[in-house]
Order: structure tokens, then C-alpha cells, then sequence
């Protein structure tokens, strides 16, 4: 009598197309099994701070689209349990394993303050402007002004500063 034998349990590793979403993205997740499967599907996989979508595939590929919480900053973690699927002849996978991606959907906001709150032609007032998150990006051609003009930028991270100086024209309002 010859029998043939199985005792290898099934394995799953996960990819993401992106580890660090912001606002807008998504990411293509691939759950690459060890050996074919024949009822690993969406319910074997939890999401924290997400959801699931086109879950697709058969064998031992399948991908699905990952779409973040709104308005969520920080890690989520996508898992699949030991237990969750089976290879052809029974076997379940012995263990789990966790993909972790980085999120940050919050849009940042942004305050201006001055020193002063009137200003006579070509008199100046320091301007504060704080960020509720840092920023690499944030310029001076960022700022639209009018009934002045804008100098002395510097900053970095949340905290900028620049000078306005009324023009000498009569405008009733500056703006920035």
C-alpha cells in the first residue's frame, strides 16, 4: 500500500503596492499562499482602520484594494489569523501573519495671526502662521496677499513667521 502524505501546513506572506497612504490613495494588497487553497477568501483577512475591496484571485495568489478610514492618522494593521484557510487536503495554516501601513487622511489646517491689528501706509506687522502638523513644503508662494507685500519669511516644521507692509495706496483692508 502506498499512501501519499501531507503534513506541510499552508503559509501566507502579504505585500502592499503602498506603505504610506494619504488622502486619496488606496493600495493593492497581494496575500501570496505557500500552497494552492480552495477556500481562502476576504473573511479570512481582519482590517483595522480600513476596508476591503475586489477581493479577487485563486491558487495561491490573490489581491484586493485597500481603502483607509476617513479622516485617520496613524497605523493599520491588516491580519490573518492561524486556522483561517486550508490547503487541498485539509491543512490548516499553522500561522498568522500582519501587514502593517501607515496612514495619515487628515488634511492639515492652518492659522494666521498678526501683531498688530492696523496698519498706516508702509507700516509693517509680523505675521504667525501655525500649521496643526509639520510641513517640508510650506513657502512663501504659498501666501496670497493683497494691500501689501509679504517679506522675511522663515520658519520650519509648524511654526512660520513673515513681515507684511501696507502699500502706500488707499486700500481699506489688507488681506492675507
Amino acid at each position: 500500500v502506498t499512501l501519499s502524505i501531507d503534513t506541510v501546513t499552508p503559509m501566507v506572506t502579504m505585500t502592499s503596492s503602498d506603505s504610506q497612504l494619504q488622502i486619496g490613495e488606496t493600495a493593492t494588497l497581494t496575500f501570496t499562499l505557500s500552497e494552492d487553497s480552495t477556500d481562502f477568501d476576504s473573511g479570512d483577512i481582519h482590517i483595522s482602520g480600513g476596508s476591503l475591496s475586489n477581493f479577487q484571485g485563486s491558487g495561491h495568489t490573490y489581491t484586493a484594494t485597500f481603502t483607509p478610514a476617513t479622516n485617520t492618522a496613524g497605523d493599520v494593521k491588516i491580519s490573518i489569523d492561524s486556522g483561517s484557510f486550508a490547503d487541498a487536503l485539509g491543512n490548516k495554516n499553522s500561522q498568522g501573519t500582519n501587514l502593517t501601513l501607515a496612514t495619515d487622511l487628515i488634511a492639515p489646517t492652518i492659522s494666521v495671526s498678526a501683531n498688530k491689528s492696523a496698519l498706516g501706509a508702509g507700516e509693517s506687522a509680523t505675521l504667525t502662521f501655525t500649521l496643526s502638523e509639520n510641513a517640508t513644503d510650506f513657502t512663501a508662494s504659498d501666501i496670497s496677499v493683497s494691500g501689501g507685500t509679504l517679506s522675511n519669511f522663515s520658519g520650519s516644521g509648524k511654526n512660520y513667521t513673515a513681515t507684511f507692509t501696507a502699500t502706500t495706496e488707499p486700500v481699506s483692508t489688507g488681506r492675507v
